[in-house]
């Protein structure tokens, strides 16, 4: 059997199986299902509803998402499940893609996409109804797009390399879409930081960059638009200032604000596998004598890995889902 496949098969009894036994408890759960039942109410596309009164934690694309499964499945904690279950499997694949990408090696891919599916955090987050899952994904899709583009550029196959942006590009608006403007900054932030390590930002002088820019704008800028235009100071106020800066500013859970809080986070969060974490990001230094393109992609996930913490890092808000986007990551080294 491929080992892909064997994969695909792991996610859906890690994820899938038994998700209709347990009712939604988690008050977060519950926020996000009830925003989705009563938007099929109201008839809303586009206004997420809470206790009969429009409300703005979070973008537009996770609520859809519901509606849609409460629509084929009925409105149930199987349904509410099913998106991140699903989203859970396609980051497995992705990361085993992303990990033959760098290594041409079907078992450390394999390994990779094992150990991401079995980690604790991502086990839970796959059976949770949190946009976390979804986000994140959406991110790691960007990210593993820009460098399957990226990849071909000393061939110069423009071919990929253009898939690739552009690909990139509408992956980081759906990321948007879904929790908000860090869907663009981890993507160009890691992206930026990967290309001054190769001391070749001229490749950002491709003038496909401005169709990925198109096309990120196309995806995640109507909707708020129309939430501006609709609402006014109202959605502004909650969207952006309470929602995206005041967290930077201001911790909700002061303690949660502090250096080693994200240093604990992975250390439960990848478990059973977090007792070979520094072998996994030591070994690679001891052996860079791989290949120039394993060279490459290892930068490319020690940056991902890097940026990623710093950013989280310095804000005062703090929780163990914010980092999730880098487990695929880790898994990659651990794999």
């Amino acid at each position: 059997v491929p080992l892909n496949c064997f994969l695909i098969v792991m996610t859906v009894v890690f994820f899938m199986a038994g998700n209709s036994l347990v009712s939604l408890t988690h008050p977060d759960e519950v926020f996000y299902a009830q925003t989705a039942k009563e938007m099929i109410k109201y008839h809303s596309g586009m206004t997420p509803y809470l206790f009969d009164a429009p409300q703005f934690e979070k973008p537009i694309l996770f609520y859809w998402l519901l509606i849609s499964a409460f629509h084929w499945l009925g409105v149930t904690a199987f349904a509410a499940r099913f998106w991140p279950a699903l989203f859970g499997g396609l980051g497995v694949l992705v990361t085993y893609w992303l990990t033959f990408m760098i290594f041409r090696n079907k078992r450390t891919a394999f390994f990779a996409g094992m150990i991401l599916c079995t980690s604790f955090l991502y086990l839970g987050l796959s059976r949770a109804v949190l946009t976390d899952m979804v986000f994140s994904v959406w991110v790691v899709l960007s990210l593993s797009a820009f460098y399957y583009g990226y990849r071909a550029c000393p061939a110069r196959d423009n071919r990929h390399k253009r898939t690739g942006i552009l690909l990139c590009g509408i992956f980081s608006g759906l990321a948007v879409l879904t929790k908000g403007f860090l869907g663009f900054l981890l993507p160009i932030g890691v992206i930026l930081l990967f290309l001054i390590s190769e001391r070749n930002l001229a490749y950002l002088k491709d003038r496909v960059w401005i169709g990925g820019l198109i096309l990120f704008a196309v995806v995640s800028l109507p909707w708020h638009m129309v939430m501006v235009n609709l609402y006014g100071n109202r959605f502004l106020d909650e969207y952006f200032m309470n929602v995206h800066i005041r967290r930077i500013f201001e911790a909700e859970h002061r303690n949660f604000n502090t250096w080693y809080f994200y240093l604990l986070v992975t250390f439960g969060g990848m478990l059973p596998w977090s007792f070979f974490l520094i072998p996994a990001f030591t070994y690679p230094m001891k052996n860079f004598q791989n290949s120039a393109a394993e060279r490459r992609g290892i930068i490319f996930l020690f940056i991902w890995v890097a940026f990623t913490y710093i950013i989280f890092q310095s804000a005062q808000s703090k929780l163990a889902s914010y980092i999730f986007p880098v487990y695929p990551a880790i898994a990659i080294f651990l794999g």
